[in-house]
């Protein structure tokens, strides 16, 4: 099989070339890199305030494991009474945090065999909602289909499948995108467009959970891209970096849904991992040492705490990757 980290920029270039929905701005890129702080180092940090820590290797890698099988859903809408706030990242952390911090783990096994009831409880989705039943049945397939990957291939052994992805990663991702919930794979124009979205997430986030340096990894982070969802979407658009045909930029404002896999949809995601790739060589061109990873977790934070970010509605997408 094709080397898949490598096939992220390939077909993500190869479309962002012949875009029709989305351009990239290269001198908004040469103005937004001075606005990056010079040292991007707390994107190595595992902040224990949503998550959760444990000295147990094996419990710490089931909760990120879990974690990366249901880090998607920023495309529906459930989490207040109104509807109006899409059910996050730091909400699906946080709440499976709480729950390892009472239970403490969620064998492989028990995954397999965890009913919906259970894993509504978890993640406290209300299931009064088209949206709620939806998600809630997604999150609880995405966990069995996890625990079988983590039973069939590594017998039970969390641990196991980490040091796999970090020391043989071309063989952990074939084996990781043969599951629903990560394999992350577009066709445009006839062309299978790769985008790996939490698969390459998982591994930055096993890095950061084992509180590893990332000079002991720095290869493997090299090859990552960074992972391209809503957020990242909306920054770079905000900034001038991508600029949206006007067919787009209606659907987007208008909060009207972009189906997973249609054209803009995968063009939108091919040009923001264009666009990261290309900040991170413009910033090595300025004497700044830099991987994808640390734009992603500049470009993801920002999106969640500036109001220049906020203010603005990100592009909606009901799928299985983000």
């Amino acid at each position: 099989m094709e080397d898949l980290l490598k096939s992220v920029i390939e077909s993500c270039q190869k479309v962002s070339k012949k875009s029709k929905y989305v351009h990239i701005n290269e001198k908004a890129i040469l103005s937004y890199i001075r606005k990056i702080p010079k040292v991007l180092t707390q994107a190595y940090d595992y902040d224990a305030k949503i998550h959760y820590f444990d000295k147990s290797r094996e419990n710490l890698l089931n909760y990120i494991f879990i974690l990366g099988s249901v880090n998607f859903g920023s495309g529906f809408l459930l989490d207040t009474p109104d509807r109006s706030k899409q059910f996050g990242y730091r909400t699906i952390a946080s709440r499976l945090k709480e729950y390892f911090e009472n239970n403490h783990s969620l064998s492989s096994d028990r995954l397999i065999s965890l009913n919906l009831d259970c894993s509504n409880r978890i993640f406290k989705i209300p299931q009064d909602t088209e949206d709620g039943r939806q998600i809630g049945m997604l999150y609880r397939s995405a966990i069995a289909e996890m625990g079988q990957f983590i039973e069939n291939q590594y017998n039970g052994s969390f641990s196991r499948a980490a040091e796999e992805a970090l020391e043989s990663t071309q063989i952990f991702l074939e084996k990781l995108i043969n599951l629903n919930s990560f394999g992350d794979i577009a066709i445009c124009g006839g062309q299978k467009v790769y985008f790996l979205k939490k698969a390459q997430l998982l591994i930055a986030d096993i890095i950061r959970a084992l509180n590893y340096s990332p000079l002991s990894h720095k290869k493997l982070l090299a090859k990552l891209t960074i992972f391209p969802d809503n957020h990242l979407a909306n920054v770079l658009r905000i900034e001038n970096i991508l600029e949206y045909s006007s067919e787009l930029k209606n659907k987007v404002d208008n909060k009207i849904e972009l189906l997973q896999g249609t054209d803009e949809e995968v063009e939108l995601r091919a040009a923001t991992v264009c666009a990261g790739q290309d900040i991170v060589q413009n910033r090595k061109k300025f004497g700044f040492e830099t991987n994808a990873v640390e734009i992603d977790w500049y470009l993801w934070n920002v999106a969640k705490s500036s109001y220049t970010y906020t203010r603005k509605a990100t592009h909606k997408t009901k799928t299985l990757f983000y």
